[in-house]
């Protein structure tokens, strides 16, 4: 008898969704026909499977294109998951959550059929609930000004140097105009949640940042390659573009954001 699992489901825009399943082995890929269906195309029709094997949950690749991530590190083959583990399937990522025990109980054996009949394991999706933001921190009042006793006596008036003629300074010459940034706070609207941390990122460092930053600034140490930045960059590219800000390349493989 296997133990429920139950998988945090985060999508490429930073959604969560809550999906348990009970059953010994849990298909997953873009296919429709699998247990948990991801919707990307760096996801492979059959990527992973999710089986319980001697009173553990491994998860094992399926010969896909892009492989699987186990907290950052790339396997091959299968590995056994716990409660916490987080796995990068394509641009989706599953943290595994809580596993309760097996239930200890007498074993029944079960009735058997003369007819197979193929049992896929049930899946059940929770929302999760909307986090509240923390209320800002309450700030004092600042301390009323003291009175300032009146002086007895007025001090003299000082004494006023004669003028010093100055000379004229040469006129110093004016640098050509550097192109036009973009401050954080004009970030368009439209953008998902993903898009807006990378305009941000950008907006923020006028001579560029560097993909490296860039990918740990979107989707953490760890999470994200150059070929999902590189997809995401075309995306705020297109949807800034109409506004007259572009997204340039800088040497050393970043980017930075210029114009209106």
């Amino acid at each position: 008898m296997s133990a429920p699992l139950r998988l945090v489901v985060r999508d490429p825009q930073g959604q969560e969704r809550v999906a348990n399943f009970d059953g010994e082995s849990i298909s997953v890929g873009r296919s429709r026909d699998t247990d948990l269906s991801l919707d990307s195309g760096f996801v492979s029709r059959l990527h992973a499977r999710f089986e319980w094997q001697n009173g553990a949950w491994i998860v094992a690749d399926q010969g896909s294109k892009n492989g699987i991530l186990v907290n950052g590190r790339r396997i091959s083959g299968s590995i056994e998951v716990q409660a916490g583990d987080t796995v990068r399937i394509g641009d989706y990522s599953l943290v595994v959550s809580e596993i309760p025990p097996v239930a200890q109980g007498p074993i029944v054996a079960p009735a058997v059929s003369s007819a197979y009949t193929a049992q896929r394991p049930a899946v059940e999706f929770e929302a999760q609930p909307p986090v509240q933001p923390p209320a800002p921190p309450a700030v004092a009042p600042p301390p009323a000004p003291e009175p300032v006793a009146a002086a007895a006596s007025a001090p003299p008036p000082p004494s006023i140097p004669p003028a010093v003629p100055v000379a004229t300074p040469s006129p110093v010459p004016v640098p050509a105009a550097a192109p036009a940034l973009v401050s954080p706070s004009a970030a368009p609207a439209g953008l998902a949640p993903r898009e807006e941390a990378l305009y941000n990122t950008l907006a923020a460092s006028p001579g560029g940042t560097p993909a490296s930053a860039l990918i740990d600034a979107v989707w953490g140490p760890g999470g994200g390659d150059r070929e999902m930045l590189e997809r995401l960059v075309n995306r705020v590219r297109a949807k800034v573009a109409p506004a007259g800000q572009q997204i340039e390349p800088v040497s050393g493989g970043g980017y930075r954001l210029t114009g209106s």
